[in-house]
């Protein structure tokens, strides 16, 4: 492999990391934007509650 090949392997793993670490923000931001009542016990005990 030449140097440059060997640049642009490592160029595209940054890349990939960057986006993962992108997927990753984004499903945490996703996960924690849960209404609390789904997250304190879900529709369920909501609607035994109704």
């Amino acid at each position: 492999m030449t140097d440059r090949q060997k640049e642009r392997k490592k160029e595209r793993k940054k890349e990939r990391k960057k986006e993962r670490k992108k997927e990753r923000k984004k499903e945490r931001q996703a996960k924690n934007n849960i209404p609390p009542i789904y997250r304190s016990g879900g529709i369920k005990t909501i609607m035994t509650k109704l």
